[in-house]
């Protein structure tokens, strides 16, 4: 189960109260050595103001990289980092086809653009600046900057027939692949109508010359999850296909493409997602082993409040209003447990917003008298969570919509959520593979207990943290 333990936040009241309305109307970072500067020195960085009257200190002005998925960028920048680079021998010993789900802006994109950095064979003159402080950076293991990388993301629209949705994954992968060729210097006639033939004869080039591949899917199912959302018919025919036939579903087909490349001397995959919806629909990517509910991996994206004590350390808040800052941040955006985490973790993009917030002194003396009001009012509340509060994690009517249609009590499980008096706790049981027409068909009694305990888990998913 994605979130074992989970306590009551006004996010989980905002979301149970939208599906709710929604459910009503449907019915109705050495100190640097001082070198002397040069002829023309550079400006310096503004000065980031963090108390009122107090102490300024330089900086980068985006010190905290809110919605900056790309390590290498936040590292060339010298902005907040929380340092995950431990977990890449545990990931280089768990398998060579690996899937990782967690659900949206929790760090999953960094960490893979992190990957990218570390066995990108075209940037091993990078490796100190990139990794040199990081616990990678004093321990690398032997396949370091040692692949050619293929970065990939299903971030695909979804609209318009069948045919032109297939045409639109494979101009997207023909896309990617294109930038791929160009950035090792490499030639090959691209099929513009079938890319899952290009990705082959790509990595028959490699075998050839006997190197090593490694394909990153960061989104494996957000092209699945807005067609399911979006465009229910085109889902069944893109991933389920027809019975018997591989090759009618373009997604069955690129996982059996990247399952059927062989010869390398070395080739992985890693993909990322929220669910295991599409890869059950789709089959073809039975040879991905899931590390989601693996104990070693709980920890592997997200903040701990060590972590968020040390952001605002940076920003020089190290007093009594770190506490209380930090109070702030567990109320409202709550801290989450995945199977095998060893403490509650915060989402990493609630938390770099509100921390951006807090550079801004007027936003800064804001959330301090908000946080030492004894007995705020209804208003004061709803003003302070909506300057908090990050619209881009609001729940979209169609995921609603989806939820709406479940056969299982909704009602109860939202019940459940807000049930401080009983935590939830572990399900041992609950399955690492469930299909769509598992949430959403007629159940027989036997598959009510499993069905029930995937919604719930889709429910906290997609619309606790916003899809």
């Amino acid at each position: 189960m994605f979130l074992s333990q989970h306590s009551t936040s006004v996010t989980s009241r905002t979301l149970s109260t939208s599906l709710v309305r929604y459910c009503t109307k449907t019915q109705k970072q050495q100190q640097p050595l001082k070198k002397r500067p040069p002829k023309n020195p550079k400006p310096s960085p503004p000065l980031i103001n963090t108390e009122s009257g107090g102490n300024s200190f330089a900086l980068p002005p985006n010190y905290f990289s809110y919605g900056a998925p790309d390590f290498g960028k936040v590292r060339d920048q010298q902005q907040f980092l929380v340092d995950k680079t431990q977990y890449i021998p545990l990931v280089e010993a768990s398998g060579d086809h690996l899937l990782f789900l967690r659900p949206p802006r929790w760090g999953k994109s960094q960490h893979l653009t992190m990957l990218q950095c570390y066995y990108d064979i075209e940037m091993k003159s990078k490796f100190r600046g990139l990794f040199g402080d990081l616990f990678i950076g004093k321990k690398p293991t032997s396949l370091r900057n040692s692949f050619h990388v293929l970065p990939l993301d299903f971030s695909i629209d979804v609209t318009g027939g069948t045919q032109e949705i297939k045409q639109n994954l494979h101009n997207h992968v023909n896309c990617k692949l294109k930038g791929f060729l160009n950035r090792y210097n490499l030639k090959l006639d691209l099929n513009p109508c079938d890319s899952f033939s290009n990705l082959q004869a790509m990595a028959e080039m490699l075998a050839s010359n006997q190197e090593r591949l490694l394909i990153l899917v960061d989104e494996y199912d957000r092209f699945a999850n807005k067609l399911m959302l979006e465009n229910p018919e085109g889902y069944t025919k893109i991933f389920t296909g027809i019975t018997g036939d591989p090759a009618s579903s373009p997604i069955r087909s690129f996982y059996e493409t990247l399952k059927s490349i062989h010869g390398l001397r070395g080739y992985r995959t890693i993909s990322m997602g929220l669910t295991p919806i599409s890869l059950a629909d789709a089959s073809g990517a039975n040879y991905m082993k899931n590390i989601s509910h693996k104990r070693s991996f709980g920890d592997m994206v997200g903040f701990t409040q060590s972590d968020l004590r040390r952001a605002l350390s940076d920003i020089n808040i190290i007093d009594a209003r770190a506490d209380t800052l930090l109070d702030v941040m567990t109320r409202f955006y709550n801290g989450y447990r995945f199977f095998g985490s060893s403490q509650p973790l915060y989402n990493s993009t609630l938390c770099l917003y509100f921390l951006e917030q807090l550079t801004i002194p007027e936003d800064l003396d804001k959330i301090l008298r908000f946080a030492s009001t004894p007995s705020p009012s209804p208003a004061e509340t709803a003003d302070f969570t909506n300057m908090i509060m990050d619209n881009n994690v609001q729940i979209s009517e169609n995921v609603l919509h989806l939820i709406s249609r479940s056969p299982v009590d909704v009602p109860a499980i939202i019940s459940t959520l807000l049930n401080t008096a009983t935590p939830i706790t572990t399900i041992d049981t609950f399955p690492q593979s469930f299909k769509i027409r598992e949430m959403l068909g007629v159940l027989t009694d036997s598959d009510k207990i499993i069905v029930k305990t995937c919604v719930s888990d889709c429910f906290l998913t997609c619309s606790i943290m916003g899809w």
